[in-house]
């Protein structure tokens, strides 16, 4: 088990197709207390534009701690998933990963990050808002946010499809 003081020697390292499918059984276990959060292999290993080039990993030592996937939608990255095991949640872990997402979506030209979680998932949200967002009421549905990090303003909007899950969708601007 790793402890919060390992945190010093985490290393946020690319996931490749191959590192996935040879990482696939800790990657998979990290979220096991998430039944919600349950993919297939074929989930994990599906094809998406840049995804092999944008997805990380998270590790102290030898041991998965956290990943990230991700790929490309548009101009923006899409973070399909952020996931922190549980033992290390509240840690900074997925605040490490997240920043580095922001570099790299800016290195690469994009104009953001985009994801969704499902509204149920309150530790997600607020976990956005610990990270520099403050979130300001609208009744439309969206809240205009500021990260402190870079002072660059972030839309992020509460949205019900029906051909989507509810979510929060996060842009930097």
């Amino acid at each position: 088990m790793t402890t919060r003081q390992d945190t010093n020697d985490l290393s946020l390292q690319a996931l490749t197709k191959d590192r996935m499918t040879t990482l696939l059984p800790q990657i998979d276990g990290l979220a096991a207390d998430e039944p919600w959060m349950a993919w297939t292999p074929e989930n994990y290993l599906r094809e998406a534009p840049r995804k092999w080039e944008f997805s990380r990993v998270a590790i102290v030592g030898s041991q998965v701690v956290g990943y990230a996937i991700c790929s490309v939608r548009g101009r923006f990255m899409w973070l399909h998933r952020l996931v922190v095991g549980s033992d290390l949640r509240g840690a900074r872990v997925g605040a490490r990963m997240l920043s580095q997402l922001q570099d790299i979506a800016e290195a690469a030209g994009l104009q953001g990050i985009l994801l969704k979680t499902p509204l149920a998932n309150a530790r997600a949200i607020s976990f956005y808002q610990r990270e520099g967002c403050v979130r300001l009421p609208d009744n439309q549905g969206f809240a205009l946010l500021r990260l402190s990090r870079s002072g660059c303003r972030v839309l992020v909007g509460i949205f019900t499809s029906p051909t989507t899950s509810p979510g929060l969708a996060i842009s930097t601007r």
